[in-house]
């Protein structure tokens, strides 16, 4: 008999199938129960070796022995026996048939079952996933609630920093502050495995931290401490939680672990203890914490002159509370920006927040002094996520960046942010914004409300989308989104946006109503209120003087485009002329160059102006110029941007193409309104030479007869509100 006819006969085979499959199924079992009931991690280990070694001995077992009705029996060479009349080789045959299906049972009981949302993507994915829930503050202090947010969000970033470690972002785990929500449910929204949470205590210089990291499975505790520390030890207890977190989730450190992280020059204990709570303040954002996040940062600077961290932080602060608030002079603003954001990289050339930072000031610039610095801005950005991948904050401000020229590339960015964190808005409002630049109004419509669904009482998020629905042409909607927000806790600032909107609907009172709102303390709204109330009397003498008045009093640089419409609408061409030629010297160059959304629709009134002095060739220049620019820039494709471009295509003399692009632009919600101002079709003259065309008339009767249909919903939901 064949050595292979031997080993059929002695059932040899039959034997190692089985044992494979119950080997595997051991393994699968030894895996899960391990973790749960405390058992040493190296078990998995011993298991698998044994089950190594006892292959061969099975082996040897099954050519040696056969079973018999009386049990095992050395192999005689006969005929194999039977045991209760079945013969051996079929009971091997059901035993394998049971483990299979044994196997196959499991493997469908602990598949990922399908969802909808981000985190179900992820929830049942590698075991090495973690989220940081915000550490409780157990003191009164309510500084000390931020510095147990503060330090919750470093030793985030410190766990994100471990090779191997998936970690949750911030935005996402910062949302179940507060939510007694169980732990569970918290790992399958946001897809992980494992929940590090804790509480903070301080009491002057002594600092007690407990920590416990648990299993998002089961809710069962894998790991637990209390630190009693001095303040001096904050990096070693964050250093000793980095490590305990990867012991336990069996993670060996090399290269990116906390080891790493604590190669930083020192700082000072107090210093940063002041940094923690000024970037737990400006991640809250609002007027009152962005400021009282810049005067802590310079304490922080000033107790430790060495922390790169304040400095930076100091820097991006100081853009947010321009560009969020339009608070402070610009111009002293953003050089302090810049001279804090370079102190930072001259102490620490590898922090990514610094050059974002000075990213922000260069993209900023031509706001503040007229130059254009877009190029030095993206390389920033892209240095900031060159040095943090993992950054939201550099995925975010480069896909800001990214989001006229490149809206695609916005778009992808964006989603790598969300992915690193799931329920971060500020990306995926952005995001929306993206969609919309694009033409995808409905897109960004569907997610605005999904975030709506999350954070129904955000009111940057409600600011935004009422922002959005203004833009599209759904100015009812805009109106009630935006009372949300500012019941939500908006600045004075969203007054502008109700004014805006009421204006539009014809309802001149609530616009009035609303300028009068807005805080005059603040150079800029109070510019927004003058100018507004005159353009409703349509006095634009009064509107041109508030224009120079705010361009010549150390006003952004941006005053001055709004002194030159005014201007053009004032019918003083020359000194229009001789005030483009100082803000946008490249548009009136031969051959003219047009660059960038403000230029682009900017060339209308001046085209207007060239043509009007004399000038018509170097009009339609300017016009065929920045037409080419609207087509480099496919995140130019918002209802107002189809106006814009109708507009140029009169100036260029393509009148029926102009009537058709105008069509466009209502078809897709544009009603009549230029967003930075009171200016409607009817006070617009670079509409002057489609206004006799019956076609426009039609277009601007669908308008108007829209935006009455809207001034009836909007009364009806005024008058409900005003009865609750």
């Amino acid at each position: 008999m064949g050595f292979f006819a031997e080993l059929r006969r002695r059932h040899v085979l039959r034997a190692a199938a089985l044992y494979g499959a119950i080997a595997w199924l051991l393994i699968q079992v030894t895996d899960v129960v391990s973790e749960p009931l405390g058992l040493p991690g190296s078990l998995l280990k011993v298991v698998i070796w044994l089950l190594v070694i006892g292959f061969p001995v099975m082996l040897a077992i099954a050519w040696s022995f056969e079973l018999t009705r009386h049990g095992l029996k050395r192999d005689t060479g006969a005929e194999t026996s039977s045991v209760g009349g079945v013969s051996a080789g079929r009971m091997l045959d059901f035993a394998i048939i049971a483990a299979l299906v044994a196997a196959l049972g499991y493997f469908v009981a602990t598949r990922p079952t399908g969802d909808r949302g981000t985190a179900a993507r992820h929830a049942s994915a590698a075991p090495r996933t973690l989220a940081v829930l915000p550490f409780a503050n157990l003191t009164s202090s309510a500084e000390d609630g931020y510095f147990a947010d503060g330090l919750t969000e470093e030793l985030l970033n410190l766990l994100a920093g471990i090779e191997g470690l998936k970690v949750a972002g911030r935005t996402s785990s910062f949302y179940f502050k507060g939510r007694d929500e169980d732990l569970r449910e918290i790992g399958r929204k946001l897809g992980v495995s494992h929940i590090l949470e804790g509480s903070v205590r301080r009491s002057g210089q002594r600092l007690r931290v407990t920590a416990q990291l648990v299993s998002a499975k089961d809710g069962f505790h894998v790991w637990s401490r209390v630190y009693d520390r001095e303040l001096t030890d904050v990096f070693l207890i964050q250093d000793e939680i980095g490590r305990s977190v990867a012991d336990a989730l069996k993670i060996r450190l090399v290269g990116g672990g906390p080891e790493g992280r604590l190669a930083r020059p020192p700082v000072n204990a107090e210093a940063y203890r002041r940094y923690l709570i000024a970037r737990s303040k400006l991640r809250e954002r609002g007027l009152e914490n962005t400021q009282s996040a810049i005067r802590l940062f310079d304490e922080a600077a000033a107790i430790d002159p060495a922390f790169a961290g304040a400095y930076a932080g100091k820097a991006l602060a100081l853009t947010l509370l321009w560009g969020n608030h339009v608070v402070g002079d610009a111009r002293t603003m953003f050089a302090d920006a810049e001279t804090a954001a370079r102190r930072a990289l001259e102490l620490d050339p590898r922090s990514s927040e610094a050059w974002v930072a000075l990213g922000r000031v260069a993209e900023l610039s031509w706001l503040v002094t007229g130059q254009e610095r877009r190029s030095e801005a993206g390389e920033h950005f892209r240095r900031a996520l060159e040095l943090d991948p993992q950054s939201t904050l550099a995925l975010y401000w480069l896909g800001r960046f990214e989001q006229e020229t490149n809206p695609a590339r916005a778009i992808d960015l964006f989603d790598r942010a969300i992915d690193l964190d799931p329920l971060e808005f500020m990306a995926a409002t952005s995001r929306a914004l993206s969609l919309l630049r694009i033409g995808h109004s409905d897109e960004a419509r569907a997610e605005y409300e999904r975030l709506l669904e999350i954070y129904p009482d955000n009111p940057t998020l409600l600011g935004n989308y009422a922002d959005a629905e203004l833009s599209t042409g759904r100015v009812s909607h805009a109106l009630e989104l935006n009372a949300r927000a500012g019941a939500a806790g908006a600045g004075s600032l969203s007054h502008w946006l109700d004014a805006r909107a009421w204006w539009q609907l014809g309802d001149l009172d609530a616009a009035r109503a609303a300028l009068l709102k807005l805080d005059t303390s603040n150079r800029i709204q109070a510019w927004m209120r003058e100018t507004g109330l005159a353009m409703m009397q349509h006095d634009l003498t009064r509107v041109l003087e508030e224009d120079r008045k705010l361009a010549h009093e150390g006003g952004p640089a941006a005053a001055q485009f709004a002194e030159f419409f005014s201007l053009v609408r004032s019918g003083k061409h020359a000194q229009a002329l001789r005030l483009a030629d100082e803000i946008a010297p490249t548009m009136i160059a031969v051959p003219p160059r047009v660059n960038g959304d403000e230029q682009i629709c900017t060339a209308p009134e001046l085209a207007l102006v060239l043509a009007r002095l004399g000038e018509p060739a170097q009009a339609k220049h300017l016009a065929d110029a920045a037409l080419a620019a609207w087509e480099r820039a496919p995140g130019l494709r918002m209802p107002q941007h189809y106006a814009c471009r109708a507009r140029l295509l009169a100036a260029a003399g393509r009148r029926d193409e102009a009537q058709a692009e105008f069509k466009r632009a209502v078809d897709l919600g544009f009603r009549g309104f230029i967003e930075w101002g009171f200016v409607g079709i009817d006070d617009d003259p670079t509409y002057d030479v489609l206004r006799d065309d019956p076609r426009f008339k039609t277009q601007t009767k669908r308008i108007k007869e829209d935006l009455a249909h809207q001034r009836v919903a909007a009364k009806a939901w005024r008058s409900r509100m005003a009865g609750t």
